[in-house]
């Protein structure tokens, strides 16, 4: 497991009130963190050896930590996070950023996908906004359209 703000190890899946985003280049994602430092937004990169963060809970998040992650799964989180450990697998990169409110998840949006992010999720406290539609359907990736907990690969 690593040790990472953003993502909720006693669960296994992305924090509430944080956007992520997947990159096929590391130099997309490093202009996309450096353009959101300059406007106060402390992003930061996930890489293939933060997949294991998001594929479980954590060895000592107990029973809890396996409850709150199949609660989780009932909102989606649990899909998103297995789909962005598979990114990561894959030899993706990723970013994951704080935001308080949907105005800045709209402006973060905006600077991921013009840096070329996609798979753009923003987690809220209680429920999940799938961001870049566009973008998902430039690369084939789904829209999420009609449901958010199909299995990956369905």
């Amino acid at each position: 497991m690593t040790n990472k703000a953003s993502i909720d190890n006693h669960t296994g899946t992305p924090q509430p009130r944080h956007i992520f985003a997947v990159f096929d280049s590391v130099d997309g994602c490093k202009d996309a963190v450096q353009e959101l430092n300059t406007i106060g937004i402390q992003a930061e990169k996930l890489q293939a050896d933060d997949a294991s963060s998001l594929q479980r809970p954590a060895d000592n998040a107990g029973v809890l930590g396996k409850f709150g992650r199949f609660l989780k799964g009932m909102g989606g989180e649990t899909n998103m996070a297995m789909r962005y450990a598979q990114h990561l697998q894959d030899g993706h990169v990723m970013l994951a950023a704080p935001v308080s409110d949907n105005e800045t998840a709209q402006k973060v949006t905006g600077i991921v996908t013009g840096h070329g992010g996609y798979e753009v999720t923003y987690f809220r406290d209680w429920s999940i906004q799938y961001m870049s539609p566009n973008e998902n359907i430039d690369r084939g990736v789904p829209t999420h359209s009609t449901t958010n907990t199909d299995k990956p690969g369905t």
